[in-house]
């Protein structure tokens, strides 16, 4: 029986919850799904950091809601996450490649910096009015 769906493609995710024993669905992957579960994560002018990672799990959780109403899945909460780096004020985005992966782990040497993960569950059949939120802070 699966006590979740997961509106996320990282692995480590995945990972995650299976070490803490939560049942889920992955919903990005389903044939039915397809790209429907990506949303735009590109940060919005004026928006900090923090809200930034707050509301993409929030509309990543949200719309993993509405997919699943769509599509007539047995309601269940709907976990979604995002992570962020935050170095000066500005998010350092997914490296695209290792050449990128090494310029950010040099920028973030030896400076202090903050790693901001944002969760939130939609809550079946509420999925429009209930999104519950809690956000890690790591410096």
């Amino acid at each position: 029986m699966t006590d979740i769906y997961l509106a996320s493609r990282s692995p480590r995710r995945q990972e995650l919850l299976r070490q803490i024993g939560v049942r889920f669905e992955p919903l990005a992957g389903r044939a039915d799904v397809g790209d429907a579960i990506d949303i735009d994560e590109r940060q919005l002018a004026g928006e900090t950091a923090a809200t930034h990672v707050e509301r993409l799990a929030h509309d990543k959780a949200r719309n993993g809601a509405r997919l699943v109403a769509q599509l007539g899945l047995p309601p269940r909460p709907v976990l979604a996450a995002d992570t962020v780096v935050i170095l000066d004020g500005e998010i350092l985005g997914k490296p695209a490649d290792a050449e990128e992966a090494r310029r950010f782990l040099r920028r973030l040497s030896g400076r202090a910096h903050e790693v901001r993960t944002a969760i939130a569950l939609a809550l079946p059949d509420r999925a429009s009015a209930q999104v519950l939120q809690a956000t890690s802070i790591s410096t």
